[in-house]
């Protein structure tokens, strides 16, 4: 009932479909290959309504080991940003089912925005089109109308990040950028027992009831986040590692889940 209420409310909104004037709202194809129950492929994750689970289909884990294997492998000692963007994308989509991706993925970001200032400052120096899309944006000078111009703006920009993000020059990869993929690689072979998933109130987004961050005279940082759902209170000094929690549905600590731990 509730999905024949949800086409029916697309066609009120859309219009009746009539494929001879305009595309259908609905893909039909997969609304026919549509079977009600309870664990659902939707948008590149597994939905278990049961479990309350969302988590990553084995093939895409696959998929994203192969690239590493492929692309990033032990002897790879350089890269392109282009290259580290498409891996980024990919392990950003592990991070919706295991949202402790996310933590592994700063000096990987880091690299990127390193990469993307040196091709910046390369094509600066070397490409004749860099510095003339560069020199038409500062001064204005399209040789259009001023109707016509946001959208000669608009293309140089454009322009300007595709000659950026697409360079071919290499950059190096750094210790710790190696240590992230290593480790990533060793956590998505077969027989890791890594569970991808994690509960689906994970990744719904909730206002923090309370924020607190400080130093606590050592070098570690005490960090408090409590929601509507869930409270975790972790601290680290020289000699005490301390991780509380109050009355909860959920706590998340650091780490990976591991299958012995559910």
């Amino acid at each position: 009932m509730t999905l024949a209420a949800m086409i029916e409310a697309i066609f009120v909104v859309m219009g009746e479909p009539d494929t001879t004037l305009r595309q259908c709202p609905l893909a039909m194809d997969k609304w026919r290959d549509l079977i009600v129950k309870t664990i659902q492929l939707i948008l590149g994750l597994t939905i278990d309504t049961n479990r309350l689970t969302v988590a990553i289909p084995p093939q895409y884990i696959a998929e994203v080991r192969n690239l590493l294997d492929s692309t990033w492998h032990v002897n790879r000692r350089a890269f392109t940003v282009n290259e580290a963007q498409q891996l980024t994308g990919k392990l950003g989509h592990l991070a919706q089912g295991a949202q402790w991706v996310h933590h592994l993925l700063t000096q990987m970001y880091a690299s990127i925005a390193r990469a993307l200032a040196a091709n910046k400052t390369l094509l600066s120096d070397s490409s004749r089109e860099y510095q003339d899309v560069v020199q038409a944006l500062r001064t204005g000078s399209f040789g259009c109308s001023l109707e016509d111009q946001s959208r000669h703006i608009a293309f140089a920009i454009k322009r300007l990040a595709r000659l950026e993000h697409h360079s071919k020059a290499q950059h190096f990869i750094s210790k710790n950028m190696r240590k992230e993929i290593e480790f990533l690689r060793d956590e998505l072979d077969p027989w890791s027992d890594v569970l991808w998933e994690s509960p689906i109130g994970h990744i719904i987004k909730r206002t923090p009831t309370a924020v607190l961050a400080r130093y606590v005279g050592c070098r570690r940082v005490v960090f408090v986040a409590q929601t509507a759902t869930f409270c975790v209170v972790s601290a680290t000094c020289r000699d005490t590692s301390l991780v509380m929690s109050q009355t909860q549905e959920n706590v998340v600590s650091a780490g990976c889940p591991k299958r012995h731990d559910i």
